[in-house]
């Protein structure tokens, strides 16, 4: 799953990732279709793994090619 060292970004920097408002970013975590990486929550704060996001953007980018 992941290792020691992982890198992990915070919902403000996945935000900035993909040019994105905290709410949209909501809808894409409850949009079951989407497939939107679950993010890791410790004390009710979301991390996202850089390497899921990664992996799920090379999964869509290959659903759009086909």
């Amino acid at each position: 799953m992941s290792t020691p060292d992982a890198v992990y970004l915070t919902g403000p920097q996945v935000d900035k990732r993909y040019s994105i408002s905290a709410m949209t970013r909501w809808r894409w975590r409850k949009d079951r279709k989407l497939r939107f990486p679950p993010p890791l929550i410790i004390k009710r704060r979301c991390y996202w793994s850089i390497e899921a996001l990664e992996r799920w953007e090379r999964e869509r980018e290959a659903k759009s090619a086909a």
